[in-house]
């Protein structure tokens, strides 16, 4: 059984990266990436992307602007045109990461990203998820029960 952290992408960019993990540039996303990956002790992390899905951290891929919304993914490069629903994007993300040999109800998902990018993903994973707020990650909850399925053990800091 893995951790598998799913950090979503940010807004903000550095033109002169191409490698998905040095591309974004959000400070939630730099300190998921930085801190949060090893303070819930993943084994390794990919990046939800509005655009592209699933994102290996060594993925090289161009500059977007496309945001996930509360009505579906945003091409705001393209006349604000809805690319897809939030739960066709998931189904996506669901499709990759199975595609990638993660079991999704026995490997254990952290994801790192707002209610957009949780929401329709949760049902489907063994996951908690993580809001950055104030200098910590504070659990985000939200029909579940945090002491199930070796969580505890996890959320403090495998004591």
């Amino acid at each position: 059984m893995k951790t598998i952290a799913l950090i979503a992408c940010s807004g903000s960019k550095n033109p002169l990266k191409k490698k998905a993990q040095e591309l974004y540039t959000g400070k939630t996303f730099v300190l998921a990436r930085d801190k949060g990956v090893k303070k819930f002790h993943c084994d390794d992390f990919y990046i939800i992307s509005a655009k592209h899905h699933l994102i290996e951290k060594d993925d090289e891929i161009a500059l977007y602007n496309v945001q996930l919304k509360q009505n579906g993914a945003i091409d705001h490069d393209n006349n604000e045109e809805k690319i897809e629903s939030n739960s066709q994007w998931a189904n996506k993300v669901l499709e990759q990461l199975k595609e990638k040999g993660l079991d999704l109800k026995k490997d254990k998902f952290v994801i790192f990203g707002g209610q957009n990018y949780y929401k329709n993903l949760v049902k489907h994973l063994n996951c908690r998820f993580y809001r950055f707020k104030r200098g910590q990650y504070s659990l985000k909850e939200e029909n579940f029960d945090f002491n199930d399925l070796g969580w505890k053990e996890l959320l403090n800091g495998g004591k």
